[in-house]
């Protein structure tokens, strides 16, 4: 049976109301993110290994996972059984938001990061049964730096699939767009595969 606190939460409409309010602010935040990238992508000329401007979109919405709320944004992305690239954009409730690249088949071999230009910066390197769980067990991630050069190197090349990804504390959400930018330039723009 519900204690009365239980009751007093869900009888109190606007707890709702907030939820709602703050899941159309998150949605218009990575929607206005996803025209971002696509400005960016057309004024660097970037070659993606995919048709980024064709390729569908859609903020991905849920709220169980590891019992939070969460939205996600996958572009530019192709997805197929032995093939992934998607620049894959998080912001999970109580937690964290992040940006991340997820590559594998194809894409792995052909376009994974310039590791040398990612070093000491902060973002992490991951290899494991299923990468697209957050959070990720600490034993699955490297922090990309020059002491984990070499075994992100070898990582790579044994790997069916790797993500890089870099996470920010919730308060630096008013930074969400820069943060963002800065990623994505770093992680797939860095590539000279692309240019």
């Amino acid at each position: 049976m519900l204690n009365e606190e239980l009751l007093n939460f869900l009888a109190n409409k606007s707890n709702f109301d907030t939820k709602n309010e703050l899941d159309e602010e998150i949605t218009e935040l990575l929607q206005n993110f996803r025209d971002e990238l696509l400005d960016l992508i057309d004024s660097e000329a970037l070659k993606l290994p995919i048709e980024a401007k064709k390729g569908r979109s859609k903020v991905t919405k849920g709220n169980l996972h590891y019992g939070y709320p969460f939205q996600v944004l996958d572009f530019p992305s192709q997805f197929d059984k032995q093939n992934i690239f998607t620049f894959r954009t998080v912001v999970w409730y109580g937690h964290h938001f992040s940006f991340n690249l997820i590559l594998s088949g194809h894409f792995l071999k052909n376009h994974s990061p310039k590791w040398n230009k990612l070093l000491n910066k902060g973002f992490i390197f991951t290899c494991s049964e299923n990468i697209w769980k957050e959070p990720l067990k600490e034993t699955d991630c490297l922090e990309i730096t020059k002491n984990n050069y070499t075994l992100i190197q070898e990582k790579t090349n044994m790997c069916k699939e790797i993500r890089v990804s870099k996470r920010y504390s919730l308060n630096h959400l008013s930074d969400f767009h820069r943060l963002g930018v800065e990623c994505f330039k770093s992680i797939v723009c860095s590539n000279e595969d692309l240019a």
